[in-house]
């Protein structure tokens, strides 16, 4: 172990991708992107500022996003669903563009936080987190979790 000090905090990230986007841009590249870009603009971004969390990383098909409050960070993926699933309305099942989003809360540094948030992708890439947000939250070990269906 390392005698230097690591100052950590506090916080819950919020990992968010599109399910199926390989799919979508082998169906119509230029058509998804643009999707993509406008829905990041008008309902992705906007959550994010309004339940004052900050966009740690864009990964092209989702982005990283890091909240001082896990329930900022519920709140938020419960809204873009919400916005997600009035986008998709009118959209043929096939062309929806659905995101998979995960929540952990936990001690975080510079170091650790592509670390977690590389984590919570593989769950939620794995199906072991599904894409909306239910109202069914558990405590393990003393963390906060967000159940997402």
């Amino acid at each position: 172990m390392s005698g230097e000090h690591v100052e950590r905090r506090l916080a819950a990230i919020l990992a968010a991708d599109v399910a199926g986007s390989c799919r979508l841009i082998g169906i119509d590249e230029e058509g998804t992107l643009a999707r993509l870009k406008a829905l990041r603009r008008i309902l992705f971004d906007p959550n994010i500022a309004e339940h004052h969390g900050r966009i740690v990383k864009n990964t092209g098909d989702g982005a990283i996003a890091e909240f001082a409050s896990v329930v900022d960070a519920v709140r938020c993926a419960d809204e873009i669903q919400r916005g997600m699933a009035e986008q998709n309305i009118d959209v043929p099942q096939d062309k929806r563009i659905e995101l998979r989003i995960g929540i952990h809360v936990g001690d975080i540094s510079k170091k650790t936080i592509s670390l977690v948030t590389g984590s919570i992708l593989q769950c939620v890439s794995k199906g072991s987190l599904t894409p909306a947000v239910s109202a069914s939250r558990m405590t393990l070990a003393g963390k906060f979790v967000a159940r997402l269906m």
